[in-house]
């Protein structure tokens, strides 16, 4: 929704000149105050109009709010850019941007008294609570209408033909959720062809699923008897529109009644259309009058052909969303179709994009969460996979509902979706713009192809493609996705707009190091920087003047000390409180200015090579100081050059006698860190910690004895190459809400104890690579558990065959995963 985004992002621009050190002096504060009152006005009018219905008048009013916002970004960020260019400072006169909105505000305060709702206020939508996290107590999946389907499927799953199957099931797209995918969408015949031989016969009851809208393409796998997945019927519809409707409540309310189920008939028996409008109206306000509205909708939609309605009826799920929702969810439309979309790269995106108005009260990030918890609550982005914390990781966007997105966002001059050889004419008034392919360099210095076409868009603010080349001559971009540089490193640092970036640099050497210029501070608005590949970088030390700074992501990248607080007078412009993520920091010294500097931080991860002073000359004992701090990642390496012998005291003494580590925390690896088992009392105390990973000589010793009442909230445990571990002394009460555990590479372990399968909430316990004992003891932990009727505990074994010396071993270790697999396959 191009209007209502792009006021924010006005607002938001103003907010961050006036709150900058050297740009605030460019506005005259009278006007700038009276460009936001406007701003604030044009905004009430955007929601109250989306509150109640909307018009063809509103979006004529919403196209031209749109331009005057484009064009005052325009105005304010080309000043900028201008003056960073010249090393200079001048006023920006605002005069011009404000009698442009003065016209605006004139032709909505004509509409408002013409239509009738001059006095209304806009309406509060019930929204997501900030205090819900994005956790994966999220609503669980609704399966209903396909009982005898499921229990064919689970039959043809599990039948007793030794021979490959190949199981099409042909329905159309949002006829059903993807619990047992093996080939989804399948289009044509061709993408079979190209792969069947991936696929070998060897007559072990092998089972591949194919879904496919196409009858042709089911029978062309040799059978007649697919499963056909049918539209729901009337009682079907109803059962799982309420379920998705009114899952707070005991039922639909009687007085709702009829014209909720006049709008599930309109539904016509698709799923995703009834779990959309389901969870639309779930946000809404139960009253009679708001869902007669959306009924009639419904009914200017029932003489279209079953496609276009039903691409419709999914349209007006997004015609009713709160206005600060749909450019969030028109956004998701850039990414490629069935793309797993990470949830942390999604928020810092919309922040980048200037989609989030701030509050008071959370941070921007936070904000962010709730907008994509409000937007899976109405089921139009479905969770994918949930992290070891319980939080989302991973979501998706159905094909149906990002065509949606695309039409959409293109007929709103959003975004655009484009092939590199097929850029379209008046690309110069797009503001984002995408390819799902790589640019490669003979189709961009083409310009009957690429170059010329695209160059015209000079205004753009995000390019995303698959990889490649690009000149940067965007000079207000502010986004960078994908694309490789065809010169050097140093033009996206040029980009003086740019809000944030993911790029890859890599060397022939590993030992590469970079320095990156000190013009980086000029990046004035600059949020995240994601560099990934081989080389190490060294920030200068302008990078602790860079404020608005929220993201730090590096392979590698060491940093200078700051300067002292007595040798600035303005001590608090390095102080950098909007970042929350600093990776890839090598042998930083933790010192008392630098943890003043990164008071907000919530992910760290550091890095210590080839240690070879003393540990207090890396002030790890500050950490403490990092009050936010809930992820931290510490890992130790040796240096090439040094042995194991000379190493590891100065290893062992970097963590255990200088970390004091943060009550804050939630999420702990440490690597290479050569702590002793008995030093774990000082983790299992941290009360809020729910996930430990101990990687590579971590801890060293033969013997853990956990002590009851530490790790009360731990919840995914995972010990990889502590290869000195023999024994193990816990139970149950040890890890007491522990749900996953996982345990690669130890070599000497005895066992894994059989108590530990007697913790309630355990779901997972995986193993690789370890002795044939642990081997043993994990199945006895299954074999146990299956006896005691416990079908929620999961067990997967990955030590290869040859690992194993006992044939009865081997062959125990067979009928255990056959059963397995046979137990959790059909889920």
């Amino acid at each position: 929704m191009a209007g209502y985004a792009s006021l924010v992002s006005v607002l938001n621009i103003m907010d961050q000149i006036q709150n900058h050190p050297r740009l605030s002096i460019c506005l005259h504060q009278k006007q700038a105050q009276s460009l936001c009152e406007k701003i604030d006005f044009l905004l009430d009018f955007i929601k109250s109009s989306h509150s109640h219905g909307g018009s063809k008048e509103v979006e004529v009013l919403e196209s031209q709010i749109a331009r005057a916002s484009y064009a005052a970004e325009d105005i304010i960020e080309s000043h900028i850019v201008d003056q960073l260019a010249a090393g200079s400072t001048s006023f920006l006169d605002l005069q011009a941007i404000i009698a442009d909105m003065d016209s605006v505000k004139e032709n909505v305060v004509n509409v408002k008294e013409q239509m009738g709702f001059k006095d209304l206020k806009p309406t509060s939508y019930p929204t997501t609570s900030s205090q819900q996290p994005l956790t994966s107590n999220t609503e669980k999946c609704t399966m209903v209408g396909f009982d005898e389907e499921s229990i064919q499927l689970k039959d043809a799953l599990t039948g007793q033909q030794s021979g490959l199957q190949i199981i099409p099931i042909v329905g159309m797209g949002g006829s059903g959720r993807r619990y047992l995918i093996v080939l989804d969408d399948m289009w044509s015949t061709d993408a079979w062809d190209r792969i069947n031989f991936f696929f070998p016969d060897n007559t072990n009851k092998s089972r591949i699923v194919v879904t496919t809208r196409l009858s042709s393409v089911a029978t062309y796998f040799g059978s007649s008897s697919y499963l056909s997945m049918k539209f729901l019927n009337e009682d079907i519809s109803w059962n799982l529109f309420c379920k998705k409707t009114f899952a707070q409540l005991e039922g639909c309310p009687p007085e709702l009644e009829e014209i909720a189920k006049k709008i599930v008939r309109k539904c016509r028996g698709l799923p995703l259309s009834i779990v959309v409008i389901g969870g639309l109206l779930r946000k809404s306000y139960k009253t009679k009058e708001y869902w007669e509205d959306v009924a009639r909708e419904k009914n200017s939609i029932i003489n279209l052909g079953d496609d276009q309605q039903s691409f419709d009826m999914l349209s007006l799920s997004y015609s009713h969303l709160p206005a600060h929702l749909k450019p969030c969810f028109l956004y998701t439309g850039f990414f490629p179709e069935d793309h797993r979309i990470h949830v942390t790269q999604l928020i810092k995106l919309w922040v980048a994009e200037g989609f989030i108005r701030p509050n008071k009260t959370q941070s921007l990030e936070e904000i962010a969460e709730d907008y994509l918890k409000d937007l899976i609550d109405r089921n139009l982005i479905l969770v994918h996979r949930f992290r070891s914390t319980g939080k989302i990781k991973i979501c998706l966007v159905h094909d149906l509902l990002r065509d949606l997105c695309l039409k959409k966002a293109q007929e709103e001059k959003f975004l655009r979706v484009m092939g590199v050889s097929d850029i379209p004419q008046g690309i110069d008034e797009e503001r984002r713009i995408v390819f799902h392919e790589k640019i490669s360099k003979d189709k961009y210095d083409d310009p009957r192809v690429f170059s010329h076409g695209l160059e015209s868009a000079s205004l753009a603010r995000t390019l995303v493609s698959n990889g490649g080349w690009m000149s940067f001559k965007f000079r207000l971009l502010r986004v960078l996705l994908n694309v490789v540089d065809s010169k050097s490193k140093d033009d996206i640092f040029k980009l003086f707009n740019l809000r944030y970036t993911c790029k890859s640099y890599s060397s022939e050497s590993h030992t590469t190091c970079v320095g990156l210029p000190s013009s980086m501070s000029l990046l004035w608005n600059v949020q995240t920087l994601i560099i990934r590949g081989n080389v190490r970088f060294v920030a200068p030390s302008e990078i602790w003047f860079m404020q608005q700074l929220r993201h730090l992501d590096f392979a590698k990248i060491s940093f200078l000390d700051p300067p002292l607080s007595g040798e600035q007078d303005n001590h608090h412009e390095t102080v950098l409180r909007n970042l929350q993520t600093l990776k890839g920091a090598m042998n930083l010294r933790l010192s008392e200015e630098v943890c003043k500097r990164i008071p907000n931080v919530k992910k760290l991860k550091i890095m210590y090579f080839g240690i070879a002073r003393s540990s207090r000359d890396y002030c790890l004992y500050n950490i403490g100081r990092l009050q936010k701090l809930e992820s931290l990642n510490c890992c130790v390496y040796e240096s090439q050059k040094s042995s194991d012998e000379q190493t590891s005291p100065l290893r062992r003494d970097l963590v255990r006698n200088t970390i004091a580590f943060p009550r804050s925390l939630v999420k702990l690896t440490l690597e290479g860190c050569f702590l002793n088992w008995e030093d774990l009392t000082r983790i299992g105390l941290l009360p809020r910690l729910q996930v430990l990973k101990l990687k590579n000589d971590s801890v060293v010793g033969s013997e853990w004895n956990p002590v009851k009442g530490e790790f009360l909230k731990l919840k995914f445990l995972k010990i990889v190459n502590c290869n000195d571990l023999v024994h193990w002394n816990a139970d149950s009460s040890h890890f007491p809400v522990l749900e996953n555990l996982s345990v690669v590479g130890l070599k000497k372990l005895d066992e894994i104890p059989l108590a530990i399968g007697d913790i309630p909430t355990l779901r997972n316990i995986f193993l690789n690579g370890c002795s044939e004992s642990a081997v043993i003891s994990v199945i006895n932990i299954g074999e146990d558990q299956q006896s005691l009727g416990n079908e929620i505990l999961a067990i997967r074994i990955f030590n290869k065959e040859k690992e194993l010396r006992s044939e009865e071993l081997k062959e125990k270790f067979q009928v255990f995963t056959d059963a397995a697999r046979e137990r959790h396959f059909p889920q």
